[in-house]
């Protein structure tokens, strides 16, 4: 197991115990850091006793579902034992000027669509969008990407920004040669 696989692990099953939910509070984000796990576990718990105090329960179970249900509204996954293997483009010695990284934004199977949403982008200043054909066996689909970077830590940067600036959270890094 990689250091930083049992670390997140770690964290997470001590988060798990301090949280006073038990082993039935395995939780994992696909997209945020493992450290906004104890915030987001805080407030659920905390809203989910305020529901049951004022008979305002969403879930109709007790404490430990209305936790759950706050959980996954938030995005999180349950039943995990640990967050899942991240897979990630890997650089390599072969890498050159010629390859290129985009942020996916969302792909579209109507190119009218993806106009649509390329338009939604620049409307709210999201800098670089592009609208990119993409064939395969299905048909043809229309990928709006964000961005032209070289590397792939220029394109994790950029993901990092898209994030942070413009809350697009559900992006991935494609690599096109």
């Amino acid at each position: 197991m990689s250091n930083r696989l049992l670390f997140y692990t770690l964290v997470l099953v001590c988060g798990v115990v301090l949280s006073g939910c038990g082993a039935r509070s395995s939780y994992y984000h696909p997209k945020k850091p493992v450290s906004s796990w104890d915030k987001d576990m805080s407030h659920c718990r905390d809203t989910a006793k305020y529901l049951l105090e004022t008979d305002r329960g969403l879930s109709g179970g007790g404490l430990q579902d209305e936790i759950q249900d706050c959980m996954e509204a938030k995005g999180y996954r349950y039943g995990a034992d640990s967050p899942p293997i991240i897979m990630e483009a890997s650089t390599s010695a072969m890498d050159t000027a010629e390859t290129e990284y985009n942020v996916l934004e969302s792909t579209w199977h109507n190119e009218h669509l993806a106009l649509q949403r390329l338009d939604y982008l620049r409307r709210t200043n999201v800098p670089g969008a592009f609208v990119r054909p993409h064939h395969t066996e299905d048909g043809t689909w229309y990928r709006v990407l964000i961005g032209s970077r070289e590397t792939l830590n220029g394109a994790k940067d950029l993901q990092y920004r898209l994030w942070q600036e413009h809350n697009l959270r559900y992006t991935y890094i494609v690599k096109r040669n």
